[in-house]
């Protein structure tokens, strides 16, 4: 993710301009890239604006390097997410062996997930509201909600499996 957050920041933040000039074929998917990272900065600016202290410099009222930072390895990281489901959904029709491991798919979500909670812990701190009540209220209310529910329907199988079938069992006497 290093390299490719360099080059975000580089597109981004620090030569927005070059970017509209620079349309290479070869950068792509550095540009969409750099698109959503654009996109993802000028919401998290707008979400700024309910509470500006912390996250802008006094003088200049621009989004502090390190949020911005966080911004674009969020989007990074979502991306990633993205391009392991589907490769991952793709695979799923073959039966051989998975480009990317399920766990994978589990620690970059992790990632996410982390991300997304300090952000809320970092924004919900200035109105002085715990992080641990927001995750309690979303854990009673998806308790609460039947569709936090998912049911099986069971039923009698009237004959004997196929692969059952097949299989060699000792005769009992």
């Amino acid at each position: 993710m290093g390299p490719v957050h360099n080059a975000l920041w580089r597109l981004v933040i620090e030569r927005p301009d070059e970017r509209a000039a620079d349309v290479l074929p070869a950068n792509f998917v550095l540009d969409r890239l750099a698109s959503l990272a654009t996109l993802a900065l000028s919401i998290a600016k707008r979400v700024v604006r309910l509470s500006p202290a912390g996250y802008v410099k006094p003088p200049t009222d621009e989004l502090w390097n390190r949020h911005a930072f966080a911004v674009i390895q969020f989007v990074i990281s979502l991306t990633l997410y993205f391009i392991v489901f589907l490769s991952k959904m793709g695979a799923s029709a073959d039966l051989s062996t998975p480009t990317f491991p399920t766990l994978c798919l589990v620690l970059i979500l992790f990632m996410l997930v982390c991300l997304t909670l300090s952000a809320l812990s970092f924004f919900l701190d200035r109105y002085r509201i715990p992080l641990l009540t927001l995750v309690v209220l979303f854990g009673a209310l998806s308790a609460i909600l039947p569709q936090g529910d998912h049911f099986y329907y069971a039923r009698k199988i009237s004959e004997e499996p196929a692969w059952s079938k097949n299989s060699s069992r000792p005769e009992s006497s």
